[in-house]
């Protein structure tokens, strides 16, 4: 039962997603150089993949890993905006959509030629060692972004993983973010050897974690994360004064 409900909870918040993305990649064909609404995408499409990989949508992870290479190097400025490219986004955006609903409705992708096709030339536009973009006029490099810290405290209640979540999911989304400073474990609910039941939560974590992402692509690893688990996230400091 839970499982269901986190499936339609992650379908509706999926579609929502998804357009967002074809509202920003129209946004992006008609103004190549607007970064908010590059970022917007391409935290739409992290926060699609973080939640099926929450509840194992693989299929649905793969292929939005491959997409979400493709808008990294975009924001990057390593290829540049074009229209061919963004009716590849949209064509992506489509393919996310029916991978989705299969995973929605628990029936097996078929894999088709327009499948195999958009696929094929997204990874090439990922592929950092192609220049899949020529670029007309040199673009300067994008200022280095400035890190933070961020102190993260997850305690979740005793029942996560009977939702289908799993706390190690989201430690490994956080260390995609940057790097992992240093993860600790509360072990002060841990009951005695007998009382243990393996189908009970019984730690908490605190993770610091240096990132140049936002705030709100933290907050967006644990969309999925409902109400009985308390997740705290504050700046702790700018890598400036890290070093």
């Amino acid at each position: 039962m839970a499982q269901d409900f986190l499936r339609s909870g992650f379908v509706t918040e999926a579609e929502e997603l998804l357009s967002k993305m074809e509202d920003g990649l129209l946004a992006l064909e008609t103004s190549p150089d607007n970064a908010e609404a590059l970022n917007e995408i391409f935290r739409a499409g992290h926060t699609i993949k973080g939640g099926a990989g929450l509840l194992g949508a693989v299929e649905v992870v793969t292929f939005t890993h491959v997409v979400e290479n493709v808008l990294d190097r975009l924001r990057k400025r390593e290829i540049a905006v074009d229209q061919q490219l963004i009716g590849l986004l949209l064509a992506g955006c489509d393919v996310i959509r029916c991978l989705v609903a299969c995973f929605s409705a628990e029936r097996a992708l078929v894999v088709d030629e327009d499948y195999s096709r958009v696929l094929a030339a997204l990874r090439e536009y990922a592929d950092d060692r192609v220049a899949a973009v020529q670029r007309t006029v040199p673009v300067e490099a994008p200022a280095k972004q400035c890190e933070r810290v961020f102190r993260i405290t997850l305690h979740p209640h005793e029942d996560l993983l009977g939702t289908g979540q799993d706390p190690l999911m989201l430690l490994l989304a956080l260390s995609d973010l940057g790097e992992l400073l240093s993860v600790e474990s509360d072990t002060d609910r841990l009951p005695l050897f007998a009382e243990l039941n393996i189908q009970k939560l019984y730690l908490s974590w605190r993770v610091l974690l240096r990132t140049e992402a936002s705030r709100c692509a933290v907050e967006d690893v644990f969309t999925f994360v409902s109400g009985n688990n308390r997740v705290g996230i504050a700046e702790v400091m700018r890598c400036d004064h890290f070093r």
